[in-house]
This record gives C-alpha cells, structure tokens and sequence, in this order.
C-alpha cells in the first residue's frame, strides 16, 4: 500500500475470466510478509461476495468489497477463487517467479487461512482498486 495516507481500505478487485466460465468467484486481499510472499500465514483483510462467473474472456469486477482498514506501507496480495473444476481465468505465460495460492472455496467469510503462496511461471490479471480513509 502507498505511505501517502495512514489507512487505506479496498474498494473492488477485478480479474479476467479465461475462455471456460462457469460457477461462482470469491475474491479477497491477505497482508503478506513479503514480495513475493514466503510465509503460510496470512491475515484476510478484505473480502468480496460470490458473483457468478460472466462472460468468457472479458474482465470481471466485485466492488461489493468488506474491508478491514489497512495500515500504509503494508505488502498486500489479492486473490480469486472458484467452485467450479471447469472454470479458468486469464493468465500470461512468463519467465519470472509469481506468487499463487490455492485456497478452498467456501461460503463462510474467510478471517485468516494457512495456504502457502507457492511459486508459479502464470501470472493471473488481477488488480485490486483501493482508496485512502482519513
């Protein structure tokens, strides 16, 4: 996060479905110890609803976002889930490590989890849209 403002919070994050849609998408931000990130346990600090996945190949955003205030200066990672085996999202094969993680789909609001980030050569088009609090 940016060390303009003291807090900040997270307003929407956004993917790219892949050619296959199908299912439900959950998506949310950990704070992370690092860049990439090395450690197994992460803290939630924001959350979006499911939304069925739409659209084949085209960008996808939740803005309905709840959202822990997040401390400037701090490393933050976003994330995307699905409950569908059949589903993909968009990815560009690259040389250099990334970061994923492979969490478990669920309904209940996700407070913390200890799924480590482990190296992939994919990276995901993910963004994560934020604002400051004053």
């Amino acid at each position: 996060m940016p060390t303009t403002e003291n807090f900040y919070i997270i307003t929407g994050i956004e993917w790219k479905n892949g050619t296959a849609v199908a299912g439900n998408v959950q998506c949310g931000v950990d704070i992370v110890d690092a860049s990439p990130p090395s450690i197994a346990g992460v803290v939630t600090v924001a959350v979006g609803r499911q939304i069925a996945q739409s659209g084949t190949s085209s960008v996808q955003r939740n803005s309905t976002i709840q959202s822990a205030l997040i401390p400037s200066g701090t490393r933050i990672a976003g994330w995307i889930a699905t409950d569908s085996n059949t589903a993909a999202f968009r990815r560009l094969v690259d040389s250099s490590v990334n970061r994923y993680k492979a969490i478990t789909f669920g309904n209940q609001p996700i407070i913390n989890n200890n799924v480590a980030w482990t190296a992939n050569t994919n990276h995901m088009y993910i963004k994560v849209y934020y604002k400051p609090v004053t």
